[in-house]
């Protein structure tokens, strides 16, 4: 009885750990579009302005 209560209470904690994780790299992804977007976008404004 206590052993099931226990694995059950772990098995919460690491879903919500690999929830987190998930958050977390998504953030970071939409980070880094983020960045290549505005470099995509400066390279462009810079290409206009030589030509």
């Amino acid at each position: 009885d206590h052993d099931a209560s226990g694995e059950k209470l772990f098995k919460r904690k690491s879903e919500r750990s690999g929830k987190e994780r998930g958050k977390r790299k998504r953030k970071r992804q939409t980070v880094a579009t983020l960045h290549s977007n505005s470099l995509q976008r400066l390279l462009d404004e810079t290409l206009l302005h030589i030509s």
